[in-house]
């Protein structure tokens, strides 16, 4: 990335401040503490004046009295105002990046679904996890850190200002010459730091997939490979941290090593003016200790421009989620879909997949009736899951219509049209839940009966009965305790609950043995003629009691009409019943061979 697009990244710092407006009375508050909390710092450092030049030296000890009582009264106000800054920062920080991370995850869920192909689930989960944190951290301990430094370094310089002019000079060239080249360095620290977190993002997706895929590590024997990549992924975190960290070291360190330097010069001054008279031994040490303090805060802001770094950078790879481009919005004035009354037409619908033009959908125009069984058939590519994602508006026709009922479903909502479509998938995602959570997913005011009935349309009564807790039984993530089959039954006792007008299963029986695949065909008996039914599959035989066979082959409808119709055309799925018919009768052989 670019300089001026490192500086941007910390300009965008300042888009934090609309997550601060919610809370502005508490912030308003916040301030006026820190105010009184610098006042008291300042003044018990220019008291030391007082005390030499109007107590000690006279030898007035009324007056040592005094300013000894009040100093103390107020330390006790003092720690008052530091408990009461430190609570409310806390809680006002929590809040924001509560909010932050609220408004990262509803723009996640607008966010189509290629935007999660190309983004590693374990580095998008770090983003709301290390990142958020970070950007926490640097709120939290940065920001009060920060101001209580600057209010410090110009309360001090006024005073010191009211004792010699000279003394200003000295330290304001000083304080100049401790910031220029900090800032000079910041760009590059930035520009590191940002390359070190996408590398810890990239090993948290590393470590996730390894984690997922342990079946797969253990049996081809991956092992030795997986810790090789691991390693070379761990080497790169040690190369661009090393970079990060000296980066963020040498802003954070800089103006305190120039300020030592300036520190030498300003005793050295303030010596020469008292032996000239022109300071009391009093404003003398009054003005060292003023100088002291003057560091300190310039240490507290070169701990800032450090936390800035780090926090700009973490914040940086939010942004690069509340940057994607979210879906098509819903068109002005969307239409809510009736229930499906009639019929769906794709009426020639094209869709490009990206630069790939040979890939993707042509022409496509079938009409699909009110509860027919549609058995969507060709071989692995042909376009099958691509029409079924455009027909769920996961993606959009670049040329043709969907109708719903004659309703162009691009100028309806999109939630009346998912409101009505329930999907089983091959890969069925089941939750660390109970099954009956798991199956409530499908519907989230269903009620227990509706759980239940589901469950047994869905052949799950079995499993059920063979459970201690029955349907409170928890899946396991990822649903371990469950097997291929009944993981997939209760993805259709899922869709079922639902009450769908359409159900598409999407090759949902690909995965499972044929005795689990018997059970889930004779869970979809019931619901023939009452449901649109849409089968994605490569699997030819399920399309012989379809009420309607739709033949996909590379990205065109090349056939369509029932089983018998289409054997007697002798065409693409005469081809794909032979080749099927084929290897059936192949596998004896291969069995005994």
């Amino acid at each position: 990335m670019s300089v001026s697009g490192r500086l941007a990244s910390v300009a965008k710092l300042r888009e934090l401040t609309a997550y601060i407006k919610p809370y502005r009375w508490f912030v308003s508050a916040l301030f006026a503490c820190l105010l009184a909390e610098t006042a008291f710092e300042i003044a018990v450092r220019y008291s030391v004046r007082i005390v030499i030049d109007d107590a000690i030296t006279p030898r007035d000890v009324e007056m040592l009295i005094r300013l000894l009582t009040a100093l103390g009264a107020g330390g006790v106000v003092y720690i008052g105002f530091c408990l009461f800054t430190d609570y409310v920062w806390a809680r006002i920080s929590l809040l924001m990046i509560r909010d932050m991370r609220s408004v990262m995850f509803a723009h996640m869920q607008t966010l189509p679904v290629g935007f999660f192909a190309r983004v590693a689930a374990g580095d998008l989960s770090q983003r709301f996890t290390a990142d958020a944190s970070r950007v926490e951290e640097g709120m939290l301990f940065g920001v009060p850190m920060g101001l209580l430094g600057i209010l410090e370094v110009l309360v001090s310089l006024a005073l010191m200002a009211q004792m010699s002019g000279w003394l200003l000079a000295v330290g304001a060239i000083g304080l100049a010459a401790s910031f220029v080249l900090p800032n000079v360095l910041n760009v590059r620290a930035l520009r590191a730091h940002y390359a070190f977190r996408n590398e810890l993002g990239s090993l948290s997706g590393f470590v996730q997939q390894n984690i997922v895929g342990q079946s797969l590590v253990k049996t081809y024997n991956l092992d030795a490979k997986a810790q090789s990549d691991f390693r070379q992924r761990a080497d790169r975190i040690v190369t661009t941290g090393v970079k990060s960290y000296f980066g963020s070291f040498l802003v954070q360190r800089t103006p305190s090593l120039l300020f030592l330097i300036v520190s030498v010069a300003m005793l050295g001054a303030g010596a020469i003016l008292t032996m000239n008279g022109r300071l009391s031994i009093g404003e003398f040490v009054a003005v060292q200790t003023l100088f002291a303090g003057l560091s300190s805060g310039v240490g507290s802001v070169a701990w800032l421009l450090s936390s800035v770094i780090d926090t700009a950078a973490a914040y940086e790879r939010m942004r690069d989620v509340l940057d994607a481009t979210p879906d098509h919005p819903d068109p002005p004035g969307a239409v809510t879909l009736a229930r499906l009354a009639d019929q769906i037409e794709f009426d020639h619908v094209v869709y490009r997949q990206g630069r790939r033009h040979s890939a993707g959908l042509f022409g496509i125009s079938a009409t699909i009736r009110a509860g027919q069984y549609v058995a969507v058939v060709g071989t692995s590519g042909a376009g099958k899951t691509t029409l079924v994602n455009l027909l769920l508006r996961l993606l959009e026709p670049q040329e043709g219509r969907i109708l719903w009922d004659g309703v162009d479903i691009a100028a309806a909502s999109r939630r009346s049209l998912r409101e009505q479509i329930a999907i089983v998938h091959q890969d069925v995602i089941v939750f660390d839940a109970t099954l009956a959570e798991n199956i409530r997913l499908g519907r989230l005011d269903a009620t227990d009966d509706e759980v239940a009935v589901a469950a047994a349309v869905a052949q799950l009564t079995g499993l059920v009965k063979s459970l201690p807790d029955g349907l409170a039984t928890r899946c396991g993530e990822g649903g371990r305790s469950l097997s291929g089959g009944e993981r997939q039954r209760l993805a259709l006792a899922r869709a079922l609950v639902r009450r769908p007008a359409v159900l598409v299963l999407d090759e949902a029986t690909a995965a499972i043995d044929p005795a689990n695949e018997a059970a889930f065909l004779r869970a979809l008996q019931p619901l023939r003629g009452k449901t649109t039914i849409i089968t994605v599959t490569h699997r030819i035989f399920m399309a012989r009691e379809a009420d309607l066979v739709l033949v996909m082959s590379g990205g065109r409808l090349v056939e369509a009409g029932r089983h018998h119709e289409l054997l007697g055309l002798g065409g693409h799925y005469a081809a794909l019943w032979q080749s099927r018919e084929s290897a059936t009768k192949e596998r004896p052989a291969d069995a005994t061979a």
